[in-house]
């Protein structure tokens, strides 16, 4: 296996395992529950947690990816 797809294997785990950590470990009930009676801005962040968190994995996941096109392009041109 070359680096680059070992890099891509290890970050898909990481990224897998970072977001499986998060659902079932933090205590976040499935399916989010009604707001509690507690202060506004709590009760619109406290079930909203998991949808913010795999929001941020998959905006990683693209610039990790976009970054990766990249270099491929400028190696391309170097190498040309």
């Amino acid at each position: 296996m070359n680096p680059k797809g070992m890099a891509a294997a290890v970050l898909g785990v990481a990224f897998l395992a970072f977001l499986l950590l998060a659902a079932f470990l933090a205590g976040i009930p499935w399916p989010a529950t009604g707001p509690a009676p507690i202060p506004i801005g709590d009760a619109l962040w406290r079930d909203r947690t998991f949808e913010v968190l795999l929001q941020a994995v998959i905006l990683l996941g693209g610039v990790i990816s976009i970054l990766l096109l990249l270099e491929a392009a400028s190696l391309r041109e170097v190498g040309a």
